[in-house]
């Protein structure tokens, strides 16, 4: 089994959007492990979801594919 693949940091703006996101209503949680938000501009959804454990974490945004940490 590979290791786990640690996260950067995220910029501190990447706070002040996830912050938006709950404030504006855009995070829908599906159940207790999974949620979609809705980008700012309204076109894209993301999908989020932890493990059973709560220790790990995964999202299909750009940011957290690309760049490496967690974007939304």
């Amino acid at each position: 089994m590979p290791a786990a693949v640690k996260w950067k940091l995220p910029p501190i703006v990447k706070a002040y959007e996830a912050l938006g996101a709950i404030g504006d209503g855009r995070v829908k949680l599906l159940d207790e492990r999974r949620a979609l938000v809705t980008s700012s501009a309204g076109d894209k959804t993301y999908e989020v979801e932890t493990s059973a454990d709560g220790r790990e974490i995964s999202s299909n945004d750009n940011a957290s594919y690309w760049q490496g940490y967690l974007g939304q």
